[in-house]
């Protein structure tokens, strides 16, 4: 018999509120350049190219397993200027990293509409995120 184990909605929202408080009073970094192979592993040669800062509760408690992010701070004065390929959340501490995900026009983590062949991200200019929710998926 295979495996195939199944969570309920109470296991999985308590590790999408567990996650959620690690990220109280945390970051949401975006980042230009190769995506690590891991959250644990070095950002290699990555660059930056906005921060923004969740709220001091970051997210609302889960709901079938997905917490909603309460709104960031947006980033000012983005750093750089390109098409982010990954981001980071960080804990409050701003060095203890607790995801990583994708960023790209559509079919990623996190989804950055492009107009035409603009950046996504022009230095010096704000940097917002409208919408984040983290997802405990219930099966294997």
């Amino acid at each position: 018999m295979a495996n195939n184990p199944q969570k309920s909605y109470e296991v999985c929202n308590a590790e999408a509120n567990a996650a959620g408080h690690l990220m109280d009073g945390g970051y949401l970094r975006y980042f230009d350049g190769a995506v690590p192979v891991t959250a644990n592993a070095s950002l290699g040669s990555a660059v930056l190219m906005a921060e923004l800062v969740f709220s001091g509760t970051a997210f609302q408690d889960a709901t079938n397993g997905a917490a909603t992010a309460n709104a960031l701070s947006p980033a000012t004065n983005a750093k750089a200027t390109g098409d982010p390929t990954f981001f980071r959340t960080y804990k409050a501490d701003g060095t203890s990293v607790v995801l990583q995900g994708t960023i790209g026009q559509s079919g990623c983590d996190i989804n950055i509409p492009k107009n035409g062949s603009d950046p996504v991200i022009t230095i010096g200019v704000n940097v917002a995120c409208d919408s984040f929710v983290y997802a405990v998926p219930r099966g294997a």
